[in-house]
């Protein structure tokens, strides 16, 4: 969802400074901008050197074979701040999981086929790629995502088109990458790129690189196009024409990122999969894929909750048959309430998940209003 922002006119730097109307002399201004870039180079040398003793700590941590309890010990025991700690993560998942490259071969033949290949919960499980040491890139952000929530830090995994090189796009595969939450902003990351690269034969050849650590939005959008907006953290979100074309040119409007953030993180999950899929659709209208997938979410919510409400009703019959020719009692009579009361509140909760919520499709929605009516 989109917020618009109230933008506020620049103060011009003598109003900033307190002295109205005084003009400063050319002299001045340029030692004003040679010490903003030296502290801005200061800044990056001594954010260079942190990272440089946090991935030498790593890598010879990384000399055994650990286990999931041990990397999280170890992060928290030899890195006290946030930063450190996601640095960490960050180094110590790219050099110890490689690319699932069978796997991915998997997804691009039934995607050819036109078969939709089964969901990779499995597979790409935090426990499963630990195991292994293997993964995809939703494999490598899970995992990313449970450490970091050990940790107390707020992490996204976020899915998205991505740009290989200058114009190798692939949108029957999604990608995916994180996004963190770190001094106060969200940081993107993307693992999955940092830790190697499929060669020309297909084979996977690990390769450390940090280009993809906290890399700027509008760098990070050169290559990753998140399929809801508010993930590319930039003020004028890049259609995805835009980034098609290399466009420099916006044809959407400012919003606020901070607050649909904020707004979509209070959602229950369930609540999260739903509005990102309207989202999806909002960025993306003419991918009907994810029209079908919010009814079919909406269907299957529905249906279920309906389908528990009529198990519930089974137990209430069956304890009903039991007291049949017999002496009711009050405790008996405050069971049948009791089992009485559950298919009510299924069937509520079902009605209630689908009041504020509308099929796309027409068909779907009379199915949907004659079920509930029999």
């Amino acid at each position: 969802m989109l917020f618009l922002k109230n933008e506020k006119p620049i103060l011009k730097a003598n109003k900033l400074s307190g002295l109205a109307g005084i003009k400063y002399p050319a002299g001045i201004i340029f030692l004003l901008v040679i010490l903003g870039l030296s502290h801005a180079a200061s800044s990056q040398e001594d954010a260079a050197a942190l990272y440089r003793r946090v991935d030498e700590k790593v890598m010879a941590f990384s000399k055994q074979r650990r286990s999931y309890d041990s990397v999280l010990l170890f992060v928290k025991k030899q890195f006290p701040d946030k930063r450190s700690q996601v640095r960490a993560l960050y180094t110590w998942i790219a050099i110890n999981i490689s690319y699932d490259t069978e796997l991915l071969d998997h997804y691009r033949l039934s995607t050819g086929l036109g078969m939709i290949h089964l969901p990779s919960i499995r597979t790409q499980h935090p426990d499963t790629v630990i195991k292994y040491r293997k993964a995809v890139c939703e494999g490598f952000c899970l995992l990313m995502n449970r450490f970091c929530t050990q940790l107390s830090i707020p992490s996204q995994m976020v899915p998205g088109i991505a740009r290989v090189g200058e114009s190798q796009i692939d949108e029957k595969i999604l990608h995916a990458w994180n996004a963190v939450y770190l001094d106060s902003s969200w940081r993107l990351i993307d693992i999955t790129w940092s830790g190697g690269y499929i060669s020309h034969n297909g084979k996977y050849v690990a390769s450390f690189s940090d280009r993809y650590f906290c890399t700027p939005p509008a760098l990070f959008i050169r290559d990753h196009w998140p399929l809801d907006a508010m993930w590319q953290l930039l003020r004028e979100p890049v259609t995805k024409k835009e980034f098609y074309n290399h466009s420099e040119k916006r044809d959407s409007c400012c919003f606020n990122f901070n607050d649909s953030i904020k707004t979509f993180l209070k959602l229950s999950p369930a609540d999260q999969e739903y509005v990102s899929l309207l989202h999806y659709n909002r960025y993306d209208p003419a991918n009907i894929s994810y029209q079908q997938s919010a009814d079919l979410l909406i269907y299957n919510k529905a249906v279920s909750l309906f389908n528990l409400a009529v198990l519930y009703f089974e137990d209430y019959l069956a304890f009903a048959a039991k007291l049949q020719g017999k002496a009711v009692n009050a405790r008996d009579t405050k069971r049948c309430i009791r089992l009485l009361a559950e298919p009510r509140k299924r069937l509520k909760e079902g009605l209630d998940y689908c009041k504020n919520r509308q099929f796309f499709d027409p068909e779907l929605a009379r199915k949907f209003e004659e079920m509930v009516k029999a």
